[in-house]
């Protein structure tokens, strides 16, 4: 099941996601109102959990929003406003539930369950296909009572076929059901790779047959059978602590900063000097705190801030005469507050490591032929060659590295192959194709998936050649005679290349639909996009990410793009990434601008989608080219 949280304290959002991702939902993640809503009206949720105090739309005016355009999704508020007033109104907006800060992660847990199995449309608690069951409260799955292990993911993808029998799910849509907006989209062939080690688990208790595959479509239920088991009761509250216990130890910095806030407002109260942005600013820290602590053990330190908060003018500054009365009421509640962050005494236990965990096996160093599985039991190619001598050594030695062959001499006999299953890769004689009158409708299917690589194999190398190859989707151009084992080496090559070069590209945009869009074109082109709403946070985004390019728009509040985009190029560590800036002006003085500022590229509003994939991709492979060239360069001694 899919949960919206918006949220805009990101150590409560930390919190929720671990909580909820142990009980096996899939969570995105919106930091405001907005960026709420614009995700309500792109993906279909099972329940929204939703703050009350939110930046730019608050939650009750969003829940009203939702209810009026007649949403029916389930609503829970999560917020540290603990008043009948307040939970009256939440209700009165069209909210199913209501969830006080700080809130226990067990009982998060147990009311989103219960309210979840309220708004059910299913009437069993239990999936059942033949002989296999999927039990959802339990997170377990057997077969003739056999529990079966899977991943996470496996987990979720047979609770989305089970829960859809008659449904036929393409790679795209089970991406769109079973990943969350804020993780990384894999590609398609991961999406294969999980459904091969579905079928593979399964097939060892006889029930290989579930999942049933429509070339060109999809998968679906074939009714028979199924998978996974989660932790009993006592070992997943372990990990649930665990979890929370580490979020705790990470972002403890951002309370002591918060504390520290409160501190700064307490000495300007004594000397009659707190100013307005000042007195916000400590409103909001004592409101994120109240909110947060509790969750982390700290009970009494949620209890302080809470008081802290009350205590606090909503609207207005305080006359100099009120400031120093209310010092004398604040300052011991924040010395109390300061202790107990800066010496916790947290029920929560210190994070051990987790017994569950595994260590990840490190990726080789060197590209090999065995490369060639990249997580596949084994690869699927397509070899199209009238050579029979050349065609038998090659089946022989694909063999040898677990690789599965289909060999034809014509482009239908390679079509229909293709029909059957999509290969991992093309491997084309030139000859046999210029010889073929149907060849051009080969080489159309194979280029209307661009995850499948295509080597092209000739008996000369000319200029003309070489051009032809590459205008009919051509990623590599070999020479014959060579060795089988060259060619099996190129394509593994090139299957690794594809897997290692997702980038990662940064949009900043005060505009959350504009990363959507960009999401949308860019990412079926090997690229990964994260978007930020708030410049303000651009510099701990940029170095946490590492991203591979920029996108910048021009006019955001509080920070222009273009001054931001000169202050990169003068930076010594991200003066080299390419930077395109996204504008809806159309002038040549603003272009201008661009250029003079740093930019790369420029683009303009409203996007179009296929010129915008185009350019940035060529753009982000030849920096990446000229960065892994610049790497081999070494100076002279």
């Amino acid at each position: 099941m899919r949960i919206l949280l918006i949220e805009d304290d990101e150590r409560i959002v930390e919190v929720v996601t671990a909580i909820l991702t142990e009980q096996n939902y899939v969570i995105d993640v919106a930091e405001d109102g907005e960026a709420g809503w614009e995700l309500i009206e792109s993906f279909p949720y099972d329940l929204v959990l939703l703050d009350i105090v939110l930046p730019r739309l608050d939650g009750i005016t969003l829940c009203r929003r939702l209810r009026s355009q007649k949403k029916q999704v389930l609503v829970m508020l999560l917020t540290a406003r603990d008043t009948t007033t307040d939970k009256l109104l939440g209700l009165d907006a069209g909210a199913d539930d209501y969830v006080v800060k700080p809130f226990d992660p067990r009982e998060l847990a147990a009311r989103i369950r219960a309210l979840l199995r309220r708004g059910s449309m299913v009437t069993t608690s239990v999936l059942t296909c033949g002989a296999l069951q999927l039990d959802p409260s339990s997170c377990e799955v057997t077969y003739n009572g056999q529990l079966l292990r899977f991943s996470r993911k496996e987990y979720l993808l047979l609770e989305l076929f089970l829960r859809h029998q008659n449904r036929v799910f393409s790679r795209g849509a089970i991406v769109d059901q079973i990943w969350s907006f804020n993780e990384d989209p894999p590609n398609e062939d991961t999406v294969k790779s999980h459904i091969k080690s579905i079928r593979r688990k399964l097939d060892a208790v006889g029930a290989g047959d579930l999942i049933e595959t429509l070339y060109g479509q999809g998968y679906r239920i074939n009714p028979s059978h199924a998978e996974a088991r989660s932790p009993d009761p006592a070992t997943q509250q372990q990990t649930l602590e665990i979890s929370v216990a580490a979020i705790w130890q990470r972002t403890r910095q951002t309370s002591l900063k918060q504390v520290q806030l409160l501190s700064q407002m307490v000495q300007a109260l004594q000397t009659m000097t707190l100013e307005l942005e000042l007195q916000q600013q400590a409103s909001r820290a004592a409101h994120k705190l109240a909110g947060s602590l509790g969750t982390f053990g700290l009970d009494e330190g949620s209890h302080l801030a809470q008081q802290i908060e009350l205590l606090l003018p909503t609207d207005g500054i305080l006359l100099p005469e009120m400031q120093q009365q209310l010092a004398a009421q604040v300052a011991p509640l924040v010395d109390a507050l300061e202790q107990m962050v800066v010496a916790p005494r947290s029920l929560l236990p210190i994070p051990q490591s987790s017994p569950t965990s595994s260590p990840i096996p490190a990726q080789s160093q060197n590209t090999t032929v065995a490369a060639l599985s990249l997580g596949s039991p084994s690869p699927f190619l397509l070899l199209l060659d009238r050579d029979r001598d050349f065609s038998r050594s090659f089946a022989a030695q694909s063999k040898d590295y677990g690789v599965r062959l289909k060999i034809a001499s014509t482009a239908t006999a390679a079509r229909k192959h293709c029909h059957q299953e999509r290969p991992d890769a093309a491997i084309l004689d030139f000859s046999t194709l210029q010889a073929d009158p149907n060849s051009a409708i080969l080489l159309t299917d194979l280029q209307a998936d661009p995850s499948v690589p295509i080597v092209f194999l000739a008996n000369q190398a000319g200029t003309q050649d070489r051009i032809e190859a590459v205008r009919a989707g051509g990623q590599q151009f070999l020479q014959k005679p060579l060795a089988p084992v060259t060619v099996l080496q190129t394509v593994a090559n090139l299957l690794a290349r594809q897997k290692t070069a997702s980038f990662q590209v940064l949009v900043v945009d005060d505009d959350p639909t504009i990363a959507l869009i960009l999401r949308d074109c860019l990412e079926p082109n090997g690229m990964v996009v994260t978007g930020l709403t708030q410049a303000d946070q651009f510099w701990d985004v940029l170095n946490a990410l590492q991203p591979d390019l920029l996108i910048l728009d021009i006019n955001m509040p509080k920070i222009d793009g273009l001054d931001l985009c000169q202050t990169i190029r003068h930076d010594a560590q991200w003066s080299w990434i390419p930077i395109v800036v996204l504008t809806a002006q159309t002038d040549r003085q603003t272009q201008q601008r661009a250029f003079l500022a740093g930019a790369d590229d420029l683009m303009h509003k409203p996007i179009e989608m296929t010129e915008v994939a185009i350019r940035i991709k060529r753009r982000l492979e030849r920096s990446r080219f000229y960065r892994q060239v610049s790497s081999h360069i070494q100076p002279k001694p």
